[in-house]
């Protein structure tokens, strides 16, 4: 860890995205736009507590479009431009909240990306046939592994069989600048089309692939071997139908079921 007084050095900014009025997504039904509406004042508030304890500020920001798919990628794009006024920038999404004391800006070494890498298991091609006739889900984690790979393979790397979840990403500017998302990005959306095509997954998954941050974010660092910590699990301990428990061991508690009346009651 490095030291506190790395505050007084350091000018850190954390930042969010949120608007009420997104269009229609399978990734926000109903009841999740319902809660976001119902906590949001709450929300940013355990944010803002959370910039007071590790010396950041703290930016709420309106996204520009209401199409899920683009504020997706708006808030990897918002780093650079943050990296003009910071030395140290972290998004976390507004689904997020802060448990703890801990600085993170403190806890990693912020010359890599940190961020959280989910592994997967990988299926054999045998398993892959069995599956065919599988509800493949776009959002999957193991979709989204799988539509990495294939986009790498077409570079001629193997790949890991990951997926970085962008809920919590924290770096310094110098690494935001090599990280060149925006340029990096627009190259990649070439390499995801062609891989719509080329590669040898079964069609069930493929039909499901579409232009998703965690995977350009995911594929970038990996053609490029961008330097890479991973935050692990309490640090973007993540909420969902396979954990339904908070648990006090982490420090971000990720309610991507979006039921945050199990925190605020």
């Amino acid at each position: 860890d490095r030291s506190s007084a790395a505050s007084d050095v350091y000018k850190r900014q954390i930042f969010s995205l949120y608007r009420n009025d997104l269009t229609d997504h399978e990734s926000v039904p109903s009841f999740k736009r319902e809660q976001f509406i119902k906590y949001a004042d709450q929300l940013e508030q355990k944010h803002r507590e959370y910039a007071d304890i590790v010396g950041a500020d703290y930016l709420l920001i309106k996204p520009t479009s209401t199409d899920y798919i683009e504020v997706q990628f708006e808030k990897l794009n918002s780093f650079e431009r943050l990296a003009k006024d910071y030395d140290e920038v972290m998004y976390i999404d507004f689904d997020i909240i802060p448990i703890t004391t801990h600085n993170i800006f403190e806890r990693f070494d912020l010359n890599t990306i940190c961020s959280f890498d989910i592994q997967v298991r990988e299926l054999t091609l045998e398993e892959l046939r069995w599956r065919r006739g599988f509800n493949w889900h776009s959002m999957d984690m193991y979709t989204k592994s799988c539509n990495k790979k294939a986009m790498l393979l077409l570079d001629g790397i193997s790949g890991t069989q990951s997926c970085i979840n962008t809920g919590v990403v924290v770096m310094n500017s110098d690494c935001i600048r090599n990280l060149n998302f925006a340029e990096r990005c627009a190259e990649a959306v070439d390499v995801f089309k062609e891989a719509l095509d080329d590669n040898f997954y079964p069609e069930e998954m493929t039909d499901n692939w579409v232009l998703n941050n965690e995977v350009m974010f995911s594929y970038i660092i990996e053609k490029y071997d961008l330097p890479f910590t991973n935050i692990g699990m309490p640090w973007n301990f993540i909420l969902d139908h396979n954990e339904q428990h908070m648990t006090s061991a982490a420090h971000l508690l990720h309610f991507v079921h979006k039921k945050f009346d199990l925190f605020f009651g």
